[in-house]
């Protein structure tokens, strides 16, 4: 077979730029540190790196889910524990105005500061987080969830029950924070099942006690009137049913009242006439526990009924207060426990991507040493090609004539 001496050249310089491709080829898989610049390269491994990419993308974002979830939870942890620490330094001011201690005016000063950390409360409950967004308003995040109404002067939620959830891996979702009404607005009164009170129109210096549940089988949510017939005796009405529960029985400061499977203490000396009330616990904001504490604080007690009044008052609102910081206690462990599930799966996200990232690189990292092998090899192929060429290029007749 003729070759002609186009085809020569032609077949030489096709062999030297395909030696060339093949270096530079080497050269940008050394320089990337990639075995696999193209999908043709690898087809399988091209694939399996691209779902690789997928997981490890996913992974991330549930990683930035865990960090935006862990912000606002630590956030509502701290308002939620200042929150604690004002009804702690109430609770004082409580033991201080049930002391007998203060005149009106000084109480009257003990009042002003409740006041005071009402308002603190109140800006605690409507605490911003670092996107603009309120902490406690549930789903309405644009919407100041506590204000106060002006016509009752009473504090409204202007939120939702929403909760808001992220997603921190493919089958765990975690809350990011609570609902205010839940925070601040849902504390049972009393001792939690049932709330004591003295009727304000009493005119004797009788005291009721918080009182408590003794048998939770017997225990009936009903209302209930403690009414004294005489200053040494007294009967117990039950209002939800119409019956008398007990009649006529003999009063002694300081000793037991029980009925129903709960227990009370009255001390004192009521008058005939008194009543004092016994209620199913109902929901009621830590707002309007302050409110109520400064409003008893700030009313004159210069005659024994009012100061039996005022202690009457200052019990219930120290029973509130215990029953908020229990609601609030709730609501930490519960933000704990969810900090906990998220640190657990942080770490097990940073597991798996150290994993997806080994397994990338085993699939498309080049060898750095069998590159640079290959490398010098086309290196040593190149210049064959090209010394060949050389040659060839020197085999003309006209050398000869």
């Amino acid at each position: 077979m003729r070759i002609s001496t186009s085809q020569i050249y032609q077949q030489g310089i096709t062999n030297i730029l395909s030696k060339q491709t093949e270096v530079a080829r080497i050269q940008q898989q050394i320089a990337t540190q990639k075995r696999i610049l193209a999908p043709s390269d690898d087809p399988a491994a091209s694939a399996q790196v691209l779902s690789i990419e997928n997981a490890t993308s996913t992974t991330d974002q549930y990683q930035k889910n865990a960090d935006m979830a862990t912000s606002r939870l630590q956030l509502e942890e701290g308002a939620i524990a200042s929150a604690s620490e004002i009804m702690v330094r109430a609770r004082e001011l409580a033991l201080q105005g049930r002391s007998g201690q203060y005149s009106d005016r000084e109480r009257g000063f003990l009042a002003v500061e409740i006041r005071q950390l009402l308002g603190q409360m109140m800006s605690l409950a409507n605490t911003v987080d670092g996107n603009g967004d309120y902490l406690f308003a549930g789903y309405q995040a644009k919407t100041k969830p506590f204000t106060i109404d002006g016509s009752t002067g009473s504090v409204q939620y202007n939120g939702d029950q929403g909760v808001r959830v992220l997603d921190i891996s493919p089958t765990n979702t975690v809350a990011d924070g609570d609902p205010g009404s839940e925070v601040f607005m849902m504390t049972r009164g009393g001792n939690g099942q049932f709330a004591t009170s003295a009727n304000t129109a009493n005119t004797g210096t009788g005291v009721i006690n918080v009182g408590s549940v003794t048998d939770a089988d017997a225990f009936l949510a009903h209302d209930y009137r403690i009414v004294f017939t005489s200053a040494t005796t007294y009967d117990v009405l039950d209002d939800t049913s119409g019956a008398v529960v007990l009649g006529g029985q003999a009063y002694t400061g300081g000793s037991s009242i029980g009925f129903d499977g709960q227990t009370m203490i009255i001390t004192g000396a009521p008058a005939a006439g008194d009543e004092f009330n016994v209620s199913p616990s109902s929901y009621q904001s830590v707002f309007e526990t302050l409110d109520r504490m400064a409003t008893a604080l700030e009313t004159p007690a210069g005659t024994p009924a009012a100061n039996a009044q005022l202690q009457n008052a200052l019990n219930s609102a120290i029973a509130d207060i215990d029953r908020s910081q229990d609601n609030f206690l709730e609501v930490r462990a519960a933000i704990g426990a969810r900090q906990n599930i998220i640190e657990a799966q942080k770490s097990f996200n940073e597991d798996l991507n150290l994993q997806l990232t080994g397994l990338r690189s085993s699939l498309e990292d080049v060898d750095l040493v069998e590159a640079a092998s290959n490398l010098n090899l086309r290196l040593v192929t190149l210049q064959a090609a090209q010394a060949a060429f050389a040659r060839m290029q020197n085999l003309s007749l006209f050398n000869y004539l």
